[in-house]
């Protein structure tokens, strides 16, 4: 099974700070004082964006999957260490390099400080005739950050065109659209018959269907493409919702986009609906109170 996956990806540098309040009262004291160091906080370095993070996942799920991004030199470098057994081939080199600082406080939340570089303003006109080749022979399509991509609405409406053309499967995850003014856009691509797979949490699921209550949310969307729904207590697809395992959390940049590839591995594996939510819930628990990718065997094994 081949996997295609578009088309943002970040170097995401992570700032764990301790709870909000604390933060924000020692930042004060120190610009008040005219700046200093706010010392002892655990800081690294990562893989960023939607679709680098939920390819890496697969991967290490074993599935087959290629990237289609772009970025610059550097940024390739960085792919190659991060993505270690990935395809790459399909990532272009020259462009500018997305940067993403994830403010993490206390584990209860996180405000994520954004440069898109290349992501705001990728294009259907960016793919070359081997990257629609490559997504022509794919068993499914992942288009992510629709939110960032000034050009998204444009790329995502040709590769559907070209998934209904030759009957791809098709997974689409716009992450948070709120800083967008176009929401009728992306309502009208949310419409379009060659994407079947809507996934989402709560806050994009109100965004774009227009409703606040979460089951009249899933109603108004479920008329188009299939849902898939994931919030911290629950998953919901195909009619069904199962509960969130409990765990202590170490990290939660990145625990949507492990329950995406949960969500698409155990699709293509030919789960049912109920046994799928459970793997994908399964899957990004690990992730979230371990803040690392696990590997299949250790989700098997959770469940």
């Amino acid at each position: 099974m081949r996997v295609v996956l578009l088309h943002d990806f970040y170097l995401d540098h992570y700032v764990r700070l301790p709870d909000f309040e604390e933060s924000m009262e020692k930042i004060r004291e120190i610009h008040t004082r005219g700046g200093g160091n706010y010392l002892g906080i655990e800081q690294s370095l990562s893989h960023g964006g939607s679709a680098t993070n939920t390819c890496r996942a697969l991967g290490a799920l074993g599935m087959d999957c290629s990237l289609i991004a772009k970025t610059s030199e550097l940024g390739y470098e960085l792919l190659g260490y991060f993505l270690e057994g990935v395809d790459l081939s399909y990532v272009k080199r020259n462009g500018e390099l997305g940067l993403t600082t994830a403010l993490e406080f206390g584990g209860e939340s996180n405000v994520m400080i954004n440069h898109p570089g290349s992501n705001r303003d990728f294009g259907f006109d960016d793919l070359e005739d081997e990257d629609l080749r490559l997504i022509e022979d794919s068993d499914m399509l992942a288009i992510f950050n629709w939110s960032h991509n000034s050009k998204g609405t444009e790329l995502i409406r040709g590769l559907l065109d070209l998934a209904l053309e030759h009957e791809i499967k098709t997974f689409l995850d716009t992450n948070d659209p709120s800083p967008r003014k176009d929401m009728d856009e992306l309502r009208a691509l949310v419409k379009h018959p060659g994407l079947k797979i809507l996934g989402l949490n709560e806050n994009e699921l109100k965004l774009i269907s227009g409703k606040d209550d979460i089951d009249e949310g899933i109603k108004a969307l479920e008329r188009f493409c299939r849902v898939d729904l994931h919030t911290k207590d629950f998953s919901y697809s195909r009619g069904k919702k199962v509960s969130s395992y409990r765990v202590e959390v170490n990290r939660l940049t990145g625990a949507g986009d492990h329950w995406s590839a949960g969500d698409i591995y155990a699709e293509l594996m030919g789960y049912d609906t109920e046994k799928r939510l459970r793997f994908a819930n399964a899957f990004a628990a690990l992730y979230v109170s371990t803040g690392r990718t696990p590997a299949l065997e250790e989700t098997i094994n959770f469940l």
